[in-house]
């Protein structure tokens, strides 16, 4: 077998194993294997066996496979957003590998597989910050079926197991290395069975030491309404089978009249369960939210939290979203939205503020302005605006975080709703875009890993995906099925403890950003240094 083919099966067999591992699938410690083979593809470039650009399309070609292997589902909801996100997200993994082939060849074996795992810990950092954000694919979100692992991800937040992986993947390569080329291999041996099971225990041993005080509170009552309405045919729709707005939400009460008792706190909507673009200075008199009303007032002690498409309207361009009106000097911004309702005077707002590029906001426009037409993706020029800072919901001394689709994927934007004291998670979504994919599953289980960061219980309203509560230690206690019409009466505990994670967020991915600024500084400089000699 020449060079060229023995590299390419290491790059199909490295992404087929990354797939395998990755949620829903319940094999998470595969991926402490899954870069191995691509390890030795850029062993055989470090030893000219392959060319340059043999090497980058092999790494392009490994990283893309798996994209397209874990998040196809995409295309069932955007074709032109899944061909973006796949695209770039894999030519962004592939820098991060070209950038370590170009500095091994200019440092030794420590600080090669340093430069590696700082580089990987940056470019998670800015897939997390940036406006071309699609965090999906973090490292440390493999365990997200596997949290018996992943206890000490309060501490680290999920940007640890990436680190955890990276580090394991390097240490077996070295001892596999070092087995083919008959070398002694016991120190790597215990090296990596260290590396493995020390994390482990510690994580086992965790859950023992916290002893369940995050359920010290009394429980909480609360209703989850999942009112399975198809986002194609029912609810975003013309066709004679679409729903008008009143009878969507008139299902919902009914599913909740059906449920709720005297001790119920919350009943919550999924997202955008109140349509047809609300005006926020004058929500008192949306019918919509009359309905609303009628109902917390039949039930005092109870408020609903509800997601919403509204709009402002202003004389002044208030923010970079805000579009002039037609034939009017004022503007418009438009939100997809979160609101509590109870029966107080006023009602509580909430605008999702991490957006899904191409969907609901054009990153960069004044770069990418010219691949809406081109991908017919359905963000309008400016997209949907968001708010300032992160907001929490008030009932009864209870700190609610409302988090709207696939917000409660980013861990340190969640951190900014516990340092306002948030004691519990409420995700609103609608997950029915992709069909039954591996995307709604994934979006459940990335709820795992919050609450065990910030160990904070979550309940997830779904219109259509999985509905259910998940517990402080990461395990999903209460469910519904996928695409059935369900009512969950579940117990919840609020808590106002705090983390390490929750006080110091992506540490680590600041880190990884200065140390890879660092080094491609140092890069530069090294080869400035070369011409002028």
């Amino acid at each position: 077998m020449n060079h060229t083919m023995k590299a390419l099966l290491l790059a199909i067999l490295s992404s087929v194993l990354l797939w395998i591992a990755w949620p829903p699938h319940q094999l998470g410690w595969l991926s402490f294997i899954s870069f191995v083979p691509l390890l030795f593809v850029h062993e055989m470039y470090q030893q000219a066996q392959i060319g340059k650009a043999k090497f980058r399309g092999l790494i392009y070609l490994s990283l893309l496979l798996w994209n397209i292997f874990t998040t196809w589902w995409i295309w069932n909801a955007s074709p032109g957003g899944a061909v973006a996100a796949i695209v770039l997200n894999t030519l962004m993994m592939s820098i991060v590998w070209w950038l370590f082939a170009y500095a091994a060849r200019n440092s030794g074996h420590f600080l090669r597989y340093l430069f590696l795992i700082s580089f990987w810990l940056g470019y998670e950092w800015l897939h997390l910050n940036w406006e071309i954000t699609w965090p999906w694919l973090v490292i440390g979100n493999v365990f997200a079926n596997n949290t018996l692992l992943i206890q000490w991800y309060e501490y680290t937040g999920h940007l640890g197991g990436s680190v955890w992986v990276l580090l394991v993947n390097i240490s077996l390569y070295q001892l596999l290395k070092k087995f083919i080329e008959k070398e002694a291999i016991t120190k790597n041996i215990i090296s990596t069975s260290l590396l493995i099971v020390v994390p482990i225990i510690i994580s086992v041993l965790i859950p023992v030491f916290n002893n369940n005080k995050s359920h010290e509170g009394p429980a909480v009552e609360a209703l989850i309404i999942q009112p399975n309405l198809d986002p194609y045919s029912e609810k975003f729709s013309d066709s004679g089978n679409a729903l008008s707005t009143n009878q969507q939400i008139e299902r919902m009460l009914k599913m909740a009249e059906e449920k709720i008792t005297d001790k119920t706190q919350f009943v919550i909507l999924p997202e955008t369960a109140l349509q047809g673009g609300m005006k926020e200075s004058d929500l008192e008199n949306e019918e919509l939210i009359h309905l609303i009303r009628l109902f917390v007032i039949k039930h005092p002690g109870t408020c609903v939290v509800t997601g919403a498409d509204s709009y402002k309207i202003f004389t002044v361009k208030e923010s970079e979203t805000a579009r002039q009106m037609r034939e009017s000097n004022r503007f418009i911004d438009f939100y997809n939205a979160a609101f509590k309702i109870d029966t107080s005077s006023s009602i509580e707002v909430y605008h999702k503020s991490r957006l899904v590029p191409g969907v609901e906001k054009l990153p960069y426009p004044f770069i990418f302005g010219g691949l809406v037409h081109l991908l017919k993706l359905d963000a309008e020029a400016g997209g949907l605006g968001t708010q300032s800072e992160a907001s929490v919901f008030k009932h009864r001394g209870i700190k609610v975080a409302p988090l709207i689709c696939y917000e409660s994927v980013f861990g340190g934007y969640v951190e900014h709703f516990v340092k306002k004291d948030a004691s519990v998670f409420f995700v609103i979504t609608n997950d029915g875009w992709w069909g039954n994919t591996d995307g709604y599953k994934q979006h459940l289980l990335y709820g795992k890993l919050r609450s065990i960061e910030f160990r904070k219980e979550l309940l997830q309203c779904a219109n259509t995906g999985i509905s259910g509560l998940i517990n402080t230690d990461g395990i999903l206690t209460e469910k519904a099925d996928w695409w059935t019409q369900q009512a969950l009466l579940v117990n919840f505990h609020p808590n106002n403890s705090k983390t390490f994670y929750s006080e110091y967020g992506d540490f680590l991915g600041w880190l990884g950003a200065a140390i890879s600024i660092s080094i491609l500084f140092w890069l530069i400089a090294k080869a400035a240094g070369y011409r002028n000699k």
